[in-house]
């Protein structure tokens, strides 16, 4: 078994900081053969924080009395005085980093990059996060000037880069897409299925569409179509002596009276009583 860890104070014990927001108190890698034995058992925990990691999978581990294998980039979190049972199953070859953590400023550091209580971490796919394990691990044996301070920042990198590609998953759109999805409703609002022909042609349902188009714009797709749609009926109030029922048709209403009363909803006032305006003020 290739085994490579860093100790705070040389020496694999639960350290509790009570004068500092986040510390580091020992960091790992072990790699496991076929012939290798490996398991961990600790049925009242640590007093400290422990985050375990394994970018091949295999490893098995105890969460909520259920034993779960984890799947490949998978982090488990283990909070301070919870059973710890972690193993790899006779015959089998895998990898996993750990880290143990304290600090008095821990619960509210995991509050705010939303990982506190989440003990499984699945499908963090960020080949850095192994790099900055080994950074870590390799600060706490050389212990050079500030290795303290700096695997304080090299943990909070790996917990921002755990967070940051959390938030990514929960958007499979990606964001291209979305950009695409931008383009393509400014280039087709006049189609009255805009969104629906958006979305079909990219496979996914609207309602997830939805969802995604949201969380990356701020707003909904129908709430972005219906501004683009209302701009594009101004140019055409003041550029054209089109009549309403005609621009209404060409910004993908075919209802005039339900155009009519988006419009007013939009700027305040009728499209008859915004053309008369802005062409009077243009006089």
């Amino acid at each position: 078994m290739y085994k490579r860890s860093g100790y705070l104070n040389d020496k694999n014990e639960a350290i509790v900081f009570t004068d500092r927001a986040l510390g580091v108190c020992s960091c790992g890698h072990y790699r496991m053969d076929a012939a290798d034995s490996f398991m961990t058992t600790r049925p009242d925990g640590r007093p400290d924080w422990q985050l375990i990691f394994a970018p091949d999978g295999g490893i098995r581990a105890l969460i909520d009395k259920k034993e779960i294998a984890l799947d490949p980039f998978s982090f488990v979190l283990f909070e301070p005085g919870t059973e710890q049972i972690y193993y790899l199953p006779p015959g089998e070859r895998s990898q996993m980093y750990f880290v143990h953590f304290s600090g008095v400023g821990v619960k509210n550091i995991l509050e705010e990059l939303g990982l506190y209580k989440k003990k499984l971490i699945e499908n963090i796919d960020d080949p850095a996060c192994s790099t900055v394990f080994e950074k870590i691990i390799t600060e706490l044996q050389r212990k050079a000037p500030f290795f303290f301070e700096l695997s304080e920042a090299l943990l909070r990198e790996l917990l921002c880069r755990i967070s940051r590609k959390l938030s990514q998953n929960a958007a499979p759109v990606k964001t291209e897409q979305v950009s695409e999805a931008v383009i393509y409703i400014n280039d087709h609002y006049s189609e009255p299925s805009c969104i629906t022909n958006f979305t079909r042609r990219v496979s996914v349902s609207r309602s997830h569409f939805c969802r995604i188009f949201r969380a990356q714009t701020g707003q909904t797709p129908t709430g972005y179509l219906k501004n683009v749609r209302m701009n594009a009926a101004k140019e055409l109030l003041v550029s054209t002596d089109l009549f309403i029922g005609e621009i209404a048709d060409r910004v993908g209403y075919q209802d005039a009276l339900y155009f009519s009363k988006l419009f007013c909803r939009s700027a305040g006032v009728s499209p008859s009583e915004y053309r008369k305006k802005i062409k009077g003020t243009k006089k």
